[in-house]
């Protein structure tokens, strides 16, 4: 994202949701930044995510479950398995997958922001190193 005033342009946009807009404005206003800026950031970090994917696209946009902002957290392959959606992992500071395959990592959208990521089963370690990103250790 370039960010300069030479690539930002007026924009519309119909159907945003009153509830999610107020709750922008209100984080705007906590970090001291505009609703356009914070919005960038959203749809930069959306872009990220999805990577170019229509598959990471589709479990993103039907609304994942969101783990974030966590010291440390252990997830079997059964609990990935057993749920009725995907799960996206943000900004865990330990994370430690037991007992994963395959099944387990497809439900998984994105591992991104942590520091420490462990993973132990039987899988496909290319598909589960291409759910991560900015890890900072990896332990597979």
């Amino acid at each position: 994202m370039s960010g300069g005033e030479d690539d930002k342009k007026t924009v519309a946009i119909r159907g945003i949701d009153k509830s999610l807009y107020n709750k922008l404005s209100a984080i705007a206003r906590e970090v001291d930044k505009t609703i356009g800026e914070l919005m960038n950031e959203a749809i930069d970090l959306f872009v990220k995510v999805t990577d170019g994917i229509s598959e990471t696209v589709a479990k993103v946009i039907h609304e994942p479950y969101v783990i974030k902002n966590l010291d440390t957290l252990e997830i079997s392959g059964e609990e990935l398995k057993d749920l009725d959606k995907a799960v996206l992992f943000i900004n865990i500071d330990r994370l430690y997958l037991k007992d994963v395959d395959d099944e387990a990592i497809d439900k998984i959208v994105k591992i991104m922001r942590v520091k420490r990521f462990k993973a132990e089963g039987s899988f496909n370690r290319v598909r589960l190193l291409s759910k991560l990103e900015h890890v900072d250790e990896i332990d597979i």
